[in-house]
């Protein structure tokens, strides 16, 4: 009887919007993620050298999002060392994940990903920093205007890097 009502209210929220069926995770219930078209430039980011501050980009740039616990990030994280490896950092890459920044900076160390590393911190724009880790492992090409300009499943980072330097 108690595995029917709970299938019963699993139910519920699932129609009414509350849980998404979707494997999107990392993030509030009801927070959509990013997609083309928002602006990331005044995320507030903290870098691993401490300091914190909008991600502004100077340049097009690639954003890694990962999650160091994740094993869906542990699956793509050999793609992103081969592709970053073999030329992908011709562009501005930048690894974001949630947490403490010193964990994502181990997590990308022992990986020997040659990129900055930050994690999404509070302030006026929170809730942008939630959104961008909605999905992981997942990829966002941003302009240098900050926007979004191409975004997929982490395992189509060259597919997402190409796009940005078509645009460029």
């Amino acid at each position: 009887m108690f595995l029917v009502v709970s299938l019963a209210v699993l139910a519920v929220l699932q129609l009414a919007g509350v849980i998404d069926g979707g494997a999107e995770f990392g993030s509030p219930l009801g927070i959509e993620a990013v997609s083309v078209g928002d602006d990331l430039s005044s995320v507030p980011m903290q870098y691993s050298d401490g300091t914190v501050s909008a991600l502004d980009p100077t340049g097009p740039m690639i954003l890694l999002i990962f999650d160091p616990d994740c094993v869906h990030s542990g699956r793509v994280a050999p793609l992103w060392s081969s592709w970053l490896a073999s030329g992908g950092k011709t562009l501005s890459v930048l690894a974001v994940a949630p947490g403490p920044v010193t964990a994502a900076l181990a997590y990308a160390k022992e990986r020997q990903w040659p990129v900055r590393v930050a994690s999404p911190r509070g302030g006026a724009n929170k809730m942008e920093g939630q959104t961008m880790m909605r999905r992981t492992p997942w990829v966002f090409a941003v302009d240098s205007a900050g926007r979004v300009v191409s975004e997929a499943h982490g395992s189509k980072v060259a597919e997402v890097a190409r796009s940005l330097l078509d645009n460029s």
